[in-house]
């Protein structure tokens, strides 16, 4: 995951100043969920990146995930992960980072 590894950098080269930003991005709504009328906006920009929307419990899950990967990836010498979304074999992260367990987790939904 690269997240985990840029994160982790950005950790050792600030000395341990990092909040680690993270939340479930976009995620598509239903017509009578209110807010904007019309088609998600978000939607064009997901698509110029060659991403989808995702439901909401999927985005949620995908988060849970993810959260676990960094985690493990920060505290363990050697970290596997075989879930749902995303697998890891074998994943080596040094140096680990200078906070710990790892970046405080700043988690919007």
């Amino acid at each position: 995951m690269l997240r985990a590894l840029a994160a982790r950098t950005v950790d050792v080269i600030s000395g341990g100043h990092l909040n680690m930003g993270i939340g479930v991005g976009g995620a598509v709504q239903t017509p009578d969920a209110g807010g904007i009328a019309g088609e998600n906006p978000v939607a064009a920009e997901y698509a110029a990146y060659g991403l989808t929307l995702v439901p909401p419990a999927e985005g949620i899950a995908r988060l849970e995930e993810t959260i676990t990967i960094l985690r493990g990836m920060w505290t363990r010498d050697v970290f596997e992960f075989h879930g749902r979304y995303d697998t890891l074999t074998g994943n080596h992260n040094e140096p680990k980072p200078v906070q710990r367990p790892g970046p405080p987790p700043l988690i919007g939904g």
